[in-house]
């Protein structure tokens, strides 16, 4: 049996009473410190890397290398020849036309 389990047969449940954290003082003079050789490293990286947007999840390319000369000219060609097509965001419904109600085959009865 785990201690849980002797708990609970036993009937006895311990429970601890939860508090509210105490409150931070607010410091506005002290902004963390960071101490780091990778931030660096990282910022000269970022900016030899030229900045890549994407218009749609399809153009990403799966691999993080650049394209060599034959997908380069392979993907301007597919581009290029690519014919765009406007797709409605909805398929407009036609209303139906309502009918005047049926004739009765023989008219009322007069008072």
């Amino acid at each position: 049996m785990d201690d849980d389990e002797e708990d609970n047969v036993s009937g006895v449940i311990q429970t601890i009473p939860w508090r509210p954290p105490h409150v931070l003082p607010y410091l506005p003079n002290q902004l963390p410190q960071v101490k780091s050789k990778e931030y660096e490293a990282q910022t000269a990286r970022n900016r030899t890397v030229q900045q890549a947007l994407y218009y749609s999840v399809r153009d990403v390319p799966s691999s993080p290398a650049s394209m060599n000369d034959l997908e380069l000219s392979s993907d301007m060609v597919s581009r290029s020849s690519t014919v765009v097509e406007s797709i409605p965001f909805f398929t407009p419904q036609r209303m139906p036309v309502l009918a005047p109600p049926p004739l009765p085959a023989t008219p009322p009865p007069l008072p």
